[in-house]
């Protein structure tokens, strides 16, 4: 699944995009969604919250963390940092041009109104929820398996400028990559273990859950993974297949 909010970590060095962990208390309350036969019942109530949704995809759409700030509520603000707005806005950039956007369903429990999306993109489909208890945006989530491959992509995109920057033995463009907490003689053992492999011939999806990537050399394979935070890499693991 996709997710709103920061990147979740399970393992050292692994990118585990859960949903569940990411959801506020007050989202994982939320009834079922009603039937699009629903919608005249509570459209009054939902009419802003499918403003404020417009907002968020623009938003997303340009990476415009300012104009999220102008829909989002305090609590929202609180756990999407400008840093994790970027990262996926970047996932959602991967899904190309909207094609069709279909409201699909609303949901409203005890004053917390939920409007369900289905949203088709040139690189999949995407199911959108978008939650609110207040005149805010409160929370949003996207799932699918559209946003699933589109977070593959980008974690993949992030493996290949890694392994490039290494295999050119380019320092300064690892660290350019990295988060500023990764020590430099951490990014020295990792270009004394890649740089001699020379330039990979394929990578391939391992583990679609973290995601892992198989990286396959002229004479060594690596089971690899990167760890993002908005575009920065945050931790990486490099393992012999």
């Amino acid at each position: 699944m996709g997710t709103f909010g920061r990147d979740q970590i399970g393992e050292p060095a692994v990118f585990v995009p859960k949903m569940s962990a990411l959801m506020p208390r007050w989202v994982r309350t939320l009834a079922l969604a009603l039937p699009l036969a629903s919608l005249a019942l509570s459209a009054a109530c939902n009419t802003e919250l499918q403003g404020h949704a417009d907002v968020l995809m623009e938003a997303l759409g340009s990476s415009d963390y300012a104009k999220f700030q102008t829909v989002a509520s305090p609590e929202l603000l609180a756990d999407v940092s400008e840093q994790e707005f970027v990262g996926i806005a970047s996932t959602y950039g991967e899904l190309g041009e909207m094609q069709d956007k279909t409201r699909s369903g609303v949901g409203i429990n005890n004053g917390n109104r939920s409007v369900t999306y289905q949203l088709d993109f040139v690189n999949g489909e995407v199911q959108l929820v978008v939650v609110s208890h207040s005149e805010k945006l409160d929370g949003f989530e996207f799932e699918g398996a559209g946003w699933k491959r589109a977070a593959i992509n980008r974690h993949r995109e992030g493996l290949e400028r890694l392994l490039a920057a290494a295999r050119a033995s380019d320092r300064a463009a690892v660290r350019a990559l990295v988060h500023p907490s990764i020590p430099d003689d951490q990014l020295d053992g990792l270009l004394a273990q890649l740089a001699p492999l020379g330039t990979h011939q394929m990578v391939h999806v391992q583990d679609d859950a973290i995601p892992e990537f198989r990286v396959e050399f002229a004479d060594k394979k690596l089971i690899a993974s990167v760890r993002l935070s908005g575009p920065q890499i945050i931790g990486y693991s490099f393992r012999p297949s």
